[in-house]
């Protein structure tokens, strides 16, 4: 009799127990069934295209934005690879380069808009289970920077006239009488002060230049080379300073499709903002390597670092760091956009790494040239 009652008791703990699993499995089902549902409703109100695959760039969902946006309306997408399903070669480079660092970049499609595709990896345990991409249409905005940036090019180009004739006059002063030393004095700050805004001025316009540029005339260069001839113009700034300047290259350094003397350009605007904002003794090393398929060059000066703030806005036209110890009447604010706006002309992009008092770090990031055969 007591034996049997144990049993039975067993059994009751034991369904008891069951039935306890079964109820907490029924809650976790609600809640996670109601957060999946959730989710569906949040990226089918979203007006951007998101996109998701895995990593092999498999396709594992899109929302109906994307769908939209690419036509993949009534087509069974999942498990497709990316590029049988959406012929933009330039999201699949986006998502397949995206690792630990989320990345941006522009994505144009045929019928003239423009997205901003903002791409990262998806780690689960320390590994990469997959790839996301936001993209949002920015159409308006870049029409609206290209007026501005055409307005500001036209303003300028019609200030050269005025500025030519006021340095012409200025010079010939001492022509037409002899000036005691307060007259020369206002006289050479005047010609100064003149050549200063054409300087701008002709920055102004190279900028509208380079964004302008179409690579028509593109040719194979080596990044590594390039380096080296402007490690060599600009060593006599860095001796007359104190400043040591070190151009480093790794080995098997591969060819990128561009302009040199745009990428030169580009070279020195980064080395020239080492120099300046290092004080005396101190370095300035310069390097490029491989990183996957991408040529990467890296300038890093023993400066005095960049705010948090300041980092934000850095590479924006005429924005300029205050009270750092550079001469405030030198440089026009467009040394960096010089050398962002030719990387991304390049198909490539600019960032930095700094903290102030510890130097930075800028990086410029160029894919390596494609030749036939290459998967777009």
């Amino acid at each position: 009799m007591y034996s049997g009652l144990g049993e039975e008791t067993d059994l009751l703990t034991t369904l008891a127990d069951q039935a306890a699993m079964a109820v907490a499995n029924a809650r976790l089902f609600e809640a996670s069934e109601g957060g999946r549902q959730q989710l569906e409703a949040i990226l089918t109100a979203t007006p951007d295209a998101v996109i998701v695959t895995n990593d092999k760039l498999e396709l594992l969902r899109v929302n109906p934005a994307a769908a939209d946006l690419f036509g993949l309306q009534g087509h069974q997408i999942k498990g497709r690879r990316i590029n049988e399903m959406i012929n933009q070669p330039q999201l699949a480079l986006a998502l397949r380069k995206s690792g630990e660092r989320d990345t941006t970049d522009e994505i144009k499609l045929p019928d003239g808009r423009t997205f901003s595709a903002s791409t990262s990896s998806i780690v689960l345990d320390g590994s990469i289970i997959g790839r996301l991409a936001v993209l949002r249409d920015v159409t308006d905005f870049k029409q609206l920077d290209r007026q501005k940036t055409d307005a500001i090019a036209a303003v300028s180009h019609d200030l050269k006239n005025p500025l030519s004739l006021m340095h012409g006059y200025a010079t010939m002063l001492p022509m037409v009488g002899k000036l005691n030393a307060r007259q020369r004095e206002f006289s050479e700050k005047i010609v100064a002060g003149v050549e200063h805004m054409s300087m701008l001025i002709e920055d102004v316009l190279d900028l509208h230049r380079i964004e302008s540029a179409r690579g028509a005339d593109w040719e194979s260069c080596y990044l590594d080379v390039l380096l080296q001839q402007v490690v060599d113009e600009v060593r006599p700034a860095a001796v007359t300073k104190g400043i040591q300047l070190v151009g480093e290259t790794a080995v098997g350094i591969k060819a990128i499709a561009g302009d040199p003397s745009l990428l030169m350009r580009a070279i020195r605007h980064l080395l020239d903002n080492g120099v300046r904002y290092t004080p005396v003794g101190g370095s300035v090393v310069a390097c490029v390597e491989m990183r996957d398929d991408d040529v990467v060059l890296s300038v890093s000066d023993s400066g005095v670092g960049i705010a948090r703030a300041d980092r934000d806005r850095l590479f924006e036209r005429f924005y300029r760091v205050r009270g750092q110890g550079e001469d405030e009447s030198q440089g026009s604010g467009l040394g960096l956009a010089f050398a962002k706006s030719i990387a991304e002309r390049h198909g490539g992009r600019v960032w930095l790494d700094s903290q102030l008092g510890q130097g930075s770090t800028f990086y410029i990031s160029l894919p390596v040239q494609k030749v036939d055969g290459d998967e777009g």
